[in-house]
């Protein structure tokens, strides 16, 4: 038997190990799950145990954390037992996140009032770390294929029928939906935008508690849905379905459907939502349990399956596949919501999804169930009728209590209970998920949101050590005093030289700016599967047929062309990206590689005073954060505004739409497809070729401006900084006074400097 304890901080992002009562060796196969999130090494924990202990069965793990990470280690343990070893588990649970977030606000609050820290907080890298850490808006993406009912599951998690809910695909542009806990339910502000975030609509009121109300939203909300004017609709109201939390906003966003989109940028943002690894927003998947496999979203669930496969179980948990419509099956005729699940999780994996996380709903009982809860005149007599026979069949029918059916923990589903929901309100599956959503917030939103913070704060508590450590190295003797100087005089003189025409800055503006090899290798593999898509393609088109057997050939290539290169956009952005964070090490490390060659030839003097002074140079402002990857050009219009006209990728320039080539014979009309691909083949690799060449044009124009950054920063902040810097050190070597004066002042600021540190380690300690 072996006995582990894990303490695991989400909060600093720390584990700390103990097997059998002894710390793993720093080089052992443990040491690289130190300074990970407990979620991307849980799940694969305890068959490295197995190999590690050579096959040994039995465990007895002891884990302390906060709670939300005790049930992800009690489900690895539970899956482990399945798999033949036995484990038993016991846990020590620690306070969560909300409190911690809220005293570390505190502190921060108290930093940028400090004399000694706010100098430190007031720039934009730290500034910008600190915005990010306490936004308290929440992303939650709806995503589906046309008719899955998605309007409808939006519509009961607001209790009112804001959006519109026909049986079509409804949704053209983005709604995005903001809670507002200070509103009374059924009332919402709305405004729309275009996709410059213009405003194309002011902002007005709308109250859904009356049928003339509700009547009046619909209208407006499809008006503005239909119109190619509005890219997205801004509403603000209460979403009462949501635990109520005082650090977290809920923002959810009725997205448009893989297929229905007024233009590219709609499908492209959808995209971007499933793809953001950043921030990891929570993403609900609506499918229909009618028509599993029958709508076009393949591409989609293609992207998701990716998405899912690289970062661990977040990026698993991230995404919640609801089963909707579960309210048409009868078990009396043989319909069985269990095995609508099991076809699902089996279409899901089809797809390149193994494991998914499903829940089957049925949104219309939880919409007209709410609707009637905030006026029983929102109704029609149809729906009053509908929801009374739905009731009865969710309250006498234990196979339509869809929730047994659910992933849920223990933990979730003791939650669930303690709502004390009516029978069929909780059987109706959509207050389970919407407590999934509440889950992944204190699970992952809140302790990132804390570490984030954190990571701000240990930025500036080094640069303020940094600082003070250095006036503390002045406390030498004279002839120490005298070394330094002239040291100083010599750096001084060697910056001097190094700035002159034909030194650093020369150098750095002749180099050429080309790509990584990396990013390079990551562009020819996408050339490469660019020309297997069309082989595959081509592939399709052989022999002879009518001109309406071509036609859908002709309009499954163009879909599934479409998808591939709006799937290929999202791909070279992500490429793109990586190719600037890696710009950016370098020009950092080129930056630490200046100071460390201008320290090189007083490296052997042993004075503390050199080594505060190179750590103060290397701790300059030196951010390269304001360039964002989705710059793009701008063009101003005479008597209009000024509006972003290009994106770096070529807009979509052909599709179903153009003229099959035909051939006639005496006897019948037919289509050579052989033909037909030849004429198409040329173009669709024409496209795919200049989106390749505008991604590497805009990764080598990114890495240009990143570097006149770079240039801009040595010759100008940096002489500035330094020159300061060595004026300040030289006054006080000559000046016994003022020396003394530093150095006590340096020593009371580390000692601040510790307190403060001891307050943020009170917050995070576990």
């Amino acid at each position: 038997m072996i006995k582990v304890e894990i303490t695991h901080n989400p909060f600093t992002v720390e584990t700390y190990f103990l097997i059998d009562d002894q710390k793993p060796e720093s080089n052992s196969q443990f040491a690289e799950y130190e300074n990970q999130r407990l979620q991307l090494w849980i799940e694969g924990f305890f068959q490295k145990l197995y190999d590690i202990f050579n096959c040994e069965k039995e465990y007895r793990v002891h884990f302390k954390g906060v709670e939300a990470d005790c049930t992800d280690m009690e489900e690895a343990v539970k899956q482990a037992n399945k798999d033949g070893l036995d484990v038993k588990m016991s846990c020590e649970i620690v306070p969560g996140s909300e409190e911690r977030l809220e005293n570390i606000q505190q502190l921060v609050l108290e930093a940028k009032q400090d004399p000694l820290f706010k100098q430190y907080v007031n720039t934009p890298d730290i500034l910008k770390k600190f915005d990010t850490a306490f936004d308290k808006n929440f992303d939650v993406y709806v995503v589906a294929t046309m008719s899955s009912g998605k309007s409808t599951l939006i519509n009961a998690m607001l209790g009112c029928d804001l959006l519109p809910a026909l049986n079509e695909a409804t949704t053209a542009t983005i709604a995005k939906i903001t809670d507002n806990d200070h509103m009374p339910q059924g009332h919402f502000t709305v405004s729309c935008t275009d996709n410059e975030e213009y405003i194309v609509s002011e902002k007005q009121e709308l109250n859904l508690t009356t049928k003339i109300g509700a009547d009046s939203a619909s209208k407006l909300m499809s008006e503005w849905n239909k119109s190619p004017d509005v890219f997205q609709i801004n509403v603000e109201g209460k979403i009462p379905a949501i635990e109520e939390r005082e650090s977290v906003r809920l923002v959810l966003t009725d997205t448009p459907g893989p297929n229905n989109s007024q233009d590219i940028e709609h499908n492209l943002t959808t995209m971007r939502y499933i793809g953001d690894s950043d921030r990891n927003p929570l993403v609900l998947y609506i499918l229909n349990g009618q028509q599993l496999g029958i709508n076009d979203d393949q591409s989609l669930l293609k992207q998701i399956a990716d998405v899912m496969s690289k970062g661990g179980k977040q990026s698993k948990d991230r995404f919640i596949f609801v089963i909707n419509k579960a309210d048409v099956f009868d078990p009396e005729k043989g319909e069985f919501v269990k095995d609508v699940v099991t076809r699902a999780k089996q279409y899901l994996k089809n797809n390149g999804i193994a494991n998914p996380l499903v829940y089957p709903v049925s949104a219309n009982l939880t919409s007209l169930f709410r609707k009637r809860e905030l006026s029983i005149d929102l109704l029609t007599r149809t729906e009053r009728n509908q929801l009374v026979a739905m009731e009865d069949l969710f309250n006498e029918e234990s196979l339509m209590d869809l929730v047994q059916y659910m992933p849920l923990s223990k933990k979730t589903q003791e939650k669930i209970n303690n709502k004390k929901y009516p029978t069929a309100l909780y059987r109706s599956g959509l207050p389970a998920v919407e407590m999934m959503i509440d889950d992944y917030i204190e699970k992952y939103s809140l302790p990132n949101r804390v570490t984030r913070a954190n990571q701000a704060l240990s930025q500036i508590i080094q640069q303020c050590t940094n600082a003070a450590e250095l006036q503390k190295s002045l406390e030498i003797d004279q002839q120490e005093l005298q070394t330094l100087e002239e040291t100083i005089n010599l750096l001084e003189a060697k910056h001097k030289k190094s700035s002159q025409t034909d030194g650093y800055i020369t150098k750095l503006k002749k180099q050429k700016k080309s790509l990584p090899n990396n990013a390079m290798q990551s562009f020819m593999s996408k050339q490469a599967g660019i020309r297997k898509l069309l082989a595959d393609f081509g592939k399709g088109f052989d022999g002879k047929g009518t001109q309406s057997e071509a036609n859908r050939q002709l309009e499954r290539l163009s879909s599934d062309v479409e998808n591939e290169y709006r799937r290929m956009i999202i791909d070279l952005e992500e490429i793109i990206s990586v190719s600037q964070q890696h710009i950016k090490e370098h020009l950092t490390n080129e930056y630490r590689r200046y100071v460390s060659d201008l320290f090189s030839d007083v490296a052997n003097l042993e004075l503390p005073v050199l080594q505060g002074l190179e750590n103060q140079i290397n701790n300059f402002d030196f951010s390269l954060e304001d360039n964002e990857v989705q710059t793009e050009y701008i063009e101003v219009l005479t008597g209009t505004r000024t509006v972003k006209t290009s994106k770096w990728y070529k807009p979509w320039s052909w599709g179903s739409t153009e003229e099959v080539n035909e051939y006639k014979t005496v006897e019948e009309e037919y289509v050579d497809f052989v033909d037909v691909w030849k004429n198409r083949e040329k173009d669709i690799r024409g496209n795919f070729q200049q989106l390749t060449k505008s991604a590497i044009e805009k990764a080598e124009n990114n890495n240009n401006t990143l570097t006149h950054m770079y240039i801009n920063f040595m010759s100008e902040q940096f002489e500035d900084k330094f020159n300061d810097l060595m004026a300040d050190l030289k006054t006080k070597i000559s000046d016994a006074d003022q020396r003394k004066i530093a150095i006590a002042d340096a020593e009371d600021q580390l000692k601040k400097i510790g307190s403060f540190k001891t307050k943020i380690n009170n917050v995070l300690h576990i």
